[in-house]
């Protein structure tokens, strides 16, 4: 009766050790396809941002604009490596997912230099950075997985201060340009 006994409890162990921590893992383990598009279109995004920093970084003759380009550079691909690591980590196969226009934008930006590529590149980060804190703050709230909405979470606040980093750098660009217009004779 006592061999009767331990077998039972061994087996009712295991059983509730099946019952309460296989839930938990597979849910860990699962990661949606919305939050698997998301994650790839974060690495895309970080990926488009990285290719026009080292633009501006060549094309700018304005030191602000090239500092600003560093930054974005520097975050940028801190962002990308954290999303790859993320991925990695989910055992997920990251495929970037780059839109029509993160395509495009090195074309359009490779015919322009000096102070036209400046205003434009500016224009184009405020333009995306504030398209992208919107996704992130409407994606991020739908996002299911834990550890891709902690990130998206922990992203948002660097994104906004991008805009408020554009922002400046876009009044100071149209103040020098108004002033060499008015300079002109």
């Amino acid at each position: 009766m006592s061999r009767i006994s331990r077998g039972s409890c061994v087996g009712l162990m295991i059983g509730l050790s099946l019952i309460f921590c296989s839930p938990a893992v597979a849910k860990e383990e699962t990661v949606g396809k919305k939050d698997m598009a998301f994650l790839a279109g974060a690495a895309g995004a970080q990926q488009a941002e990285i290719t026009l920093s080292r633009m501006a970084m060549e094309r700018s003759g304005n030191d602000a604009v090239k500092q600003f380009a560093q930054r974005m550079l520097q975050d940028h691909t801190k962002a990308g490596q954290e999303v790859s690591k993320l991925a990695e980590s989910l055992g997920m196969s990251l495929t970037e997912t780059r839109t029509k226009q993160q395509r495009r934008s090195p074309e359009k930006f490779s015919q322009l230099s000096g102070a036209a590529f400046d205003q434009a590149y500016i224009k184009h980060e405020l333009s995306d950075h504030k398209k992208t804190v919107a996704e992130f703050a409407k994606k991020g709230k739908a996002i299911k997985h834990p550890q891709i909405r902690e990130w998206a979470s922990a992203t948002l606040p660097l994104l906004k201060e991008h805009i408020i980093l554009a922002k400046g750098l876009a009044g100071t660009l149209s103040k020098s340009s108004l002033m060499k217009t008015l300079a002109q004779p």
